[in-house]
């Protein structure tokens, strides 16, 4: 069975969240945050560890996609945070200040900055 053909106002509405998704993704990566979690997922994060004993890196200031200094000391999630978001499982994460880093333990990159 063949699909009805796109009028051209649907392609165009195509087009435009197009280009709007593309443009959140690439304000999200110039300023240094992430578009994957919600923020009810990101707000679980930050209340579960914002309390965490806060690690210092002086001149460091993280982005997503950077590496953390070698003597930022990286923790595992803990189990109450990978059960309500389990895509961030394999993580690990340091709180700087009051940014919780979400990071790749095998490359030591930032994945996402989670913050009040």
């Amino acid at each position: 069975m063949k699909s009805p053909r796109l009028s051209e106002e649907q392609i165009s509405s195509i087009l435009r969240e197009h280009e709007a998704r593309s443009a959140a993704a690439e304000n999200c990566r110039k300023y240094g945050r992430s578009s994957r979690r919600s923020r009810t997922q990101r707000n679980e994060i930050y209340q579960d560890l914002v309390n965490q004993p806060k690690e210092s890196a002086l001149g460091f200031s993280p982005r997503v996609g950077e590496q953390v200094p070698s003597d930022l000391q990286l923790k595992p999630l803990p189990h109450s945070i990978t059960r309500q978001v389990p895509e961030v499982g394999s993580y690990q994460y340091a709180m700087l200040g009051r940014q919780v880093l979400i990071v790749d333990p095998d490359s030591k990159k930032i994945v996402d900055i989670v913050t009040e």
